[in-house]
């Protein structure tokens, strides 16, 4: 295991483990011509965190969101019901249960634009589900049956740390997916990563949208 890989296990929040990963790993990566594909991408952002995260952290790869109430009824009415986020991060253990810590979406096209609204409507809905309680959603498999394990379920709440926007697409044409200002959620929640390649540099960094959240 290399040590560059693991340059990100000492930070202190899930924003900042993020940041790091993708100022650093994926970056170095995309420098090698190592990122094909978008599910490429997604892959080594799960290795990466996978390293760099302590052992109490569950990290999850699109799965098919099955929102419940607090009774642990279906609820249909929810907009994340059957959707299918790319990666989420939860935290917990049987004994004080499980919560929803962060939710992360990607979007891939280093030579051209990316279509992103749908994205950030799923992030928006991940912050107002988390402020609103009492929704939780099953996605532990019980290993006897193969079958939903019903006794463990992952809360959405005020434990809900960041839902991240990470993007890489082409700043000579101009994309609008590096800029997704007027769309963005109005909370610090919010994270939006972003590589954007141009004929003379690849910058990977954060922007930083805390201004929106006053306004």
């Amino acid at each position: 295991m290399a040590n560059e890989d693991l340059l990100c296990k000492d930070k202190n929040t899930i924003r900042d483990i993020l940041t790091c990963i993708w100022t650093n790993n994926i970056k170095d990566d995309y420098e090698a011509g190592l990122i094909p594909t978008e599910k490429h991408l997604q892959a080594l952002l799960f290795h990466y965190l996978k390293l760099n995260l302590k052992s109490e952290y569950q990290i999850w790869v699109e799965p098919n969101m099955a929102i419940c109430d607090e009774n642990g009824q279906l609820r249909y009415d929810n907009p994340l019901q059957n959707k299918k986020p790319d990666l989420l991060i939860s935290s917990g253990n049987d004994n004080k249960g499980y919560n929803l810590i962060a939710v992360i979406e990607l979007k891939y096209r280093p030579n051209g634009d990316a279509d992103y609204p749908e994205d950030i409507e799923k992030l928006n809905n991940f912050i107002e589900t988390s402020f609103k309680g009492g929704y939780s959603f099953k996605i532990f498999t019980d290993p006897e049956t193969g079958e939903w394990d019903r006794k463990k379920r992952i809360t959405i709440g005020k434990e809900l740390e960041s839902v991240a926007f990470l993007v890489v697409a082409n700043g000579n044409r101009k994309a609008s997916a590096l800029n997704v200002l007027g769309n963005a959620p109005k909370s610090d929640k919010f994270l939006h990563l972003r590589g954007n390649i141009t004929t003379t540099n690849r910058d990977f960094d954060e922007v930083n949208y805390i201004d929106i959240i006053d306004n």
